[in-house]
């Protein structure tokens, strides 16, 4: 989120970083201003305005160093108010994990949303689908219909992804949904990804991002079907 932030903020937008959950603390250097504060007070710093080129980021609160989200009906109204170009919202966690299955509360997206992206970590591909590399994974098991412990391939991956009780869950109507493989990081990387990816557009996935944030530098390609 951080690094979408900066490549847009490089262009000259004004963006916006919340969550609807919790994130760590921005870095230092990362964003230019950081608003702590009620719904109200939110609102009223946001009537001030952004300056061209800056990065805001927006929090109920911190609790053990983490930054704490907003309601996704404020968000709402924040996009209503036009009070940026971009709103870059981080929706759901996955505690570290390269994959999950969401909870009957998950994920929080604001309905004003115009792009979600479902993110996977490419460490996830033949891993064993347990509390070591999946978040929940006997609600993710109850998706791909593979049995826990099992190894999860390129189709489970694609499965988990694309249900509408996993990757497409909660999706507001009208928004557009793009799959994220991150973590690739080398040639052999892009040849498992590409399993992945085949299995998404076999499944009916227009479009997938192939991504790294190695050394922190954010690299991404586009793959259509």
């Amino acid at each position: 989120m951080y690094a979408l932030a900066e490549e847009l903020n490089a262009d000259g937008a004004k963006v916006v970083i919340t969550t609807t959950t919790k994130v760590y603390l921005p870095a230092q250097g990362t964003v230019n201003r950081l608003i702590i504060s009620d719904d109200h007070g939110i609102i009223e710093q946001m009537r001030k305005g952004i300056n061209p080129k800056e990065v805001v980021a927006l929090g109920s609160g911190v609790r053990n160093g983490k930054l704490l989200g907003l309601s996704p009906e404020l968000i709402d109204k924040l996009v209503e108010m036009s009070v940026a170009d971009y709103i870059l919202v981080e929706a759901d966690g996955a505690s570290g994990l390269p994959i999950k299955a969401p909870d009957s509360h998950e994920p929080v997206i604001p309905q004003s949303s115009t792009l979600v992206l479902n993110v996977v970590g490419l460490d996830a591909l033949e891993a064993p689908l347990n509390e070591e590399y999946c978040h929940r994974p006997t609600l993710a098991a109850s998706i791909c219909g593979l049995p826990k412990e099992a190894k999860l391939d390129s189709q489970a991956i694609a499965d988990i992804m694309l249900s509408q009780e996993g990757g497409r869950k909660n999706q507001p109507r009208g928004s557009y949904w793009l799959p994220v493989i991150n973590k690739i990081d080398n040639g052999d990387d892009m040849q498992r990804a590409e399993q992945i990816a085949r299995a998404l557009f076999k499944a009916g996935a227009e479009e997938v991002v192939f991504a790294s944030a190695l050394n922190g530098q954010l690299q991404m390609r586009l793959w259509r079907s």
